[in-house]
C-alpha cells in the first residue's frame, strides 16, 4: 500500500489518485462498461470501485491487477497511461495484442525489416 502522508507531503496523492481513477474510467468507457460489468469481469464488488470514486481513494495492487486482468493490460501498461496523463489508453483486438507481443520478441535489424516491408505495403 501506497504512503499516503509522503505522496500528500509531495504532492503527489491527489494527483495520482485522480490520474489511477481517470484511467480505470477510460478503459471501462473505451469498452462501454459499467461499473457492475468492469466489477463482473475483474471479479470485484461494484460496491468498491463505487467507493474509490466516493472516497477518492486508490484500489490495492491486487485488485489493480484484477482490473487490469479484465482490461487485457500489464500492470505497467496501465500506469504508462497514468504517467502520461494526457493520453486516452488504448483498446488492442486479440489480433493486435498478438502481434505487438511477436514484435516484442523480435531484434532491432528484424523490427526494421518488418518496418520497410510494411512501408512497402501502403
Amino acid at each position: 500500500m501506497y504512503n499516503e502522508r509522503k505522496l500528500q507531503k509531495e504532492g503527489l496523492g491527489e494527483w495520482l489518485v485522480k490520474n489511477v481513477l481517470d484511467t480505470i474510467t477510460s478503459y471501462r468507457e473505451a469498452r462501454n462498461w459499467s461499473i457492475y460489468d468492469l466489477a463482473s469481469e475483474a471479479g470485484i464488488k461494484p460496491t468498491t470501485i463505487s467507493s474509490w470514486y466516493r472516497k477518492n481513494i486508490l484500489p490495492t495492487l491486487p485488485t489493480l491487477e484484477k482490473l487490469c486482468d479484465a482490461f487485457n493490460v500489464s500492470v505497467s501498461e496501465f500506469f504508462s497511461v497514468v504517467e502520461s496523463a494526457e493520453r486516452e489508453p488504448i483498446v488492442l483486438t486479440h489480433e493486435q495484442a498478438t502481434m505487438l507481443e511477436k514484435w516484442s520478441a523480435l531484434r532491432p535489424e528484424q523490427r526494421d525489416l518488418i518496418v520497410q516491408l510494411i512501408d512497402t505495403m501502403l
